[in-house]
C-alpha cells in the first residue's frame, strides 16, 4: 500500500473541487508492474524467465545473485544474530526470552553492551560491531522509506502533454519499376545503355570481349561507357560522376536533361515515440513547516532519481521509477482520478531542478530560509504507448 510523503499546499487533497497531481515513486520493477502496460508485462513475464538464466549469471559475476539478501533482510538477521548473543549472555530462559525477544526490537542500538557483540560475523563473515548493525539499521529504512510512496501537488501553472509517431521508414520503388513497366520502357533502358557504351569508349570494351557462347557481357559494357564518358567531360576530375552505373551518376545524367528521378517514394510506420511530461512547481516557505514540506519534496525526487550502489558490488542499482496520476476532488468524496488528463505509465526522472532564486536575487528568511523555490522536473515514459494501453486510461 503506498505511503504519503507530504502534500503541498498541506491540504490540497481534501479541497473540493481541487486538481492536483498524485506522483507516486516505486523501485523500478513494481513500477512497472503497477503501471501494467502491454510492454511492462512482457518485461516482467515470458521475456523475463526466457532471458532469466542469463541476467542471473551476469548478476552473479557481479556479486548480485538473487540469493543476496536485501538491506531490510540483512538488518534483521543482524538483529536476530544480537538478540541471540544478549540472550545468552544474560542467561535468559523459558518464557522470559520469548518476551525479551519481543522487547529487544524496540532497544535502541546504543543500549547494547559493546560486550554482546564480541566474535559475532554478519552475512559476509566481517565483525558485526555495533556501528556496522546501526548502518545495517539505516540502510533498511532507507529502502523501506522508498518503497510505494506517492506526493500530493498542486496542479502545475503549465501543463501541455503530447503524442508523436515515427513514419521515417522511407521505401522508394524507384524509377526502375516504371521501366520495367512496359516493354518500351525496358527497351529505351537497353537502348540508352548500349548507345552510351559507344559513344563513351565502348568500343574498347566490345574488342576485349572475346566471342563466346555465352555472348556480351553488358554490365562490363555499361561500366566502360561510363568511365569512359566521364574522362571525356571530366578529364580533370572537377566535375560530378555521370557514371550510369552510380546512382549519383545517372542523377546527374538525368539532370542534363531537365529531368529528376522519381522515386516514388512511401513513408512506412517505424515507431511510437516516447512521452515526455515536465512539470514546474512553485514552493513558497513562509513558515518552518512549509520549509519542511519543501526539502521533503525536494528529497523525494533526488531520492528516487539517483542510483544505489550496493556495497562490495560492481555495479549500480536502478533509479526508482514515478506514476504520475492526474487527481479531482468533488465535493464530499474522496479524490478519484481526473476524467479529462491521463495517467502517465512508468517514467524515469530525467531532469532535474531546484532554484532558490526565482525572482533572480538571493533573498532569505530570519533563519535562512529561501522564502520561495521552484522545482522544474522532467519526466519520459520508460515504454511506448499503444492502443491497449489506452484503454486502461494512459
Amino acid at each position: 500500500m503506498s505511503k504519503k510523503v507530504t502534500a503541498y499546499p498541506r491540504s490540497v487533497s481534501s479541497v473540493d473541487y481541487a486538481s492536483f497531481l498524485r506522483i507516486h515513486r516505486l523501485q523500478y520493477k513494481k513500477g512497472l508492474a503497477k503501471a501494467g502496460g502491454a510492454t511492462e508485462t512482457l518485461l516482467l513475464s515470458g521475456l523475463a524467465g526466457t532471458l532469466g538464466g542469463a541476467a542471473e549469471l551476469v548478476a552473479s559475476a557481479y556479486n548480485r545473485g538473487n540469493g543476496r539478501n536485501t538491506a531490510q533482510n540483512a538488518f534483521s538477521e543482524a538483529q536476530k544474530q544480537v538478540a541471540s548473543a544478549l540472550i545468552e549472555k544474560a542467561n535468559i530462559t523459558g518464557r522470559s526470552k520469548e518476551k525479551f525477544q519481543e522487547k529487544f526490537k524496540e532497544k535502541g542500538i546504543d543500549a547494547i553492551p559493546d560486550s554482546v557483540f564480541d566474535g559475532l560475523k554478519d552475512d559476509s563473515g566481517n565483525p558485526l560491531t555495533k556501528e556496522k548493525l546501526k548502518s545495517l539499521q539505516q540502510a533498511a529504512n532507507q529502502e523501506k522509506n522508498r518503497d510505494a510512496v506517492y506526493i500530493d501537488v498542486a496542479m502545475p501553472n503549465e501543463m501541455a502533454y503530447g503524442y508523436g509517431a515515427a513514419w521515417n521508414n522511407t521505401f522508394k520503388i524507384g524509377t526502375l519499376a516504371q521501366a520495367f513497366n512496359s516493354s518500351g520502357g525496358l527497351a529505351a533502358t537497353a537502348g540508352l545503355g548500349i548507345l552510351g557504351g559507344v559513344a563513351g569508349g565502348g568500343l574498347n570494351a566490345l574488342s576485349q570481349q572475346k566471342t563466346k557462347a555465352e555472348g556480351l557481357n553488358l554490365t562490363q559494357l555499361a561500366g566502360a561507357a561510363g568511365a569512359g564518358a566521364a574522362k571525356a567531360l571530366n578529364p580533370f576530375g572537377t566535375n560530378s560522376s555521370i557514371n550510369p552505373l552510380d546512382p549519383k551518376g545517372a542523377t546527374n545524367l538525368a539532370g542534363l536533361a531537365g529531368m529528376a528521378p522519381n522515386e516514388n517514394a512511401v513513408q512506412f510506420f517505424q515507431n511510437i515515440e516516447f512521452r515526455e511530461f515536465q512539470f514546474d512547481f512553485e514552493v513558497f516557505c513562509p513558515s518552518e513547516a512549509d520549509r519542511h514540506i519543501g526539502e521533503q519534496i525536494v528529497k523525494f525526487f533526488k531520492y528516487g532519481m539517483h542510483p544505489s550502489a550496493p556495497a562490495g558490488t560492481g555495479v549500480l542499482d536502478f533509479p526508482d521509477v514515478f506514476i504520475i496520476e492526474p487527481m479531482f476532488k468533488a465535493k464530499g468524496k474522496e479524490p478519484s482520478k481526473h476524467y479529462l488528463m491521463p495517467n502517465t505509465k512508468s517514467c524515469a526522472l530525467t531532469n532535474f531542478r531546484v532554484n532558490v532564486t526565482p525572482m533572480n536575487s538571493i533573498q532569505t528568511t530570519f533563519d535562512g530560509t529561501f522564502p520561495l523555490i521552484t522545482i522544474s522536473c522532467t519526466f519520459k515514459e520508460l515504454t511506448a504507448l499503444v492502443r491497449e494501453d489506452l484503454d486502461k486510461g494512459y
